[in-house]
């Protein structure tokens, strides 16, 4: 049997954050519509300067390009915002994943929280180990971020073979 016990931490957090494609797209989308916007802002300089109207496209351009900043930044920041919103419902959460043959089990306990989630392994959508780093995510809803150093039984490769048998993912 496979046993890991871990801590939600901002870590852990960033990893899941930034291993969706979802993540890196919001910022590729910002970059190029902050470069598009860059252009058209040039273009409307361009044609102030020579005919001296479009004072009204500069200035609606430039209130754009601050709202994709913003938003850019926002991006940035998620993760800490969703941990920090986390540690809000419950700050002491440890967290034991034990791997069967057929499912794996989560169990949460801290003060605020006492659950045991089953999961099966054919409602894992996506599994990562990277950088001493495991990221099982089941649904928008449910991951599972650890360490390779946080393992109570077994070992990273007992878990990474077992995982890839029964989703084919990593």
């Amino acid at each position: 049997m496979l046993v890991v016990k871990t801590r939600p931490t901002l870590d852990s957090w960033k990893k899941y954050w930034w291993s969706k494609k979802r993540s890196k797209g919001y910022i590729v989308s910002n970059i190029l519509f902050l470069l598009f916007e860059l252009f058209q802002l040039a273009i409307s300089l361009l044609a102030f300067i020579m005919t001296g109207k479009g004072l009204l496209y500069i200035l609606i351009t430039l209130v754009l390009m601050a709202g994709f900043v913003v938003l850019l930044v926002r991006v940035c920041y998620m993760p800490k915002k969703l941990f920090n919103n986390s540690q809000k419902l419950c700050n002491d959460t440890v967290e034991t994943l034990t791997f069967g043959e057929d499912s794996f089990t989560a169990e949460n306990i801290g003060s605020r929280i006492n659950e045991t989630v089953t999961n099966i392994y054919s409602s894992v959508t996506s599994v990562k180990h990277s950088d001493g780093w495991f990221i099982i995510v089941c649904d928008n809803y449910r991951f599972y971020v650890f360490r390779d150093n946080e393992f109570v039984e077994g070992s990273p490769l007992e878990l990474q073979t077992l995982l890839h048998s029964k989703t084919g993912k990593i």
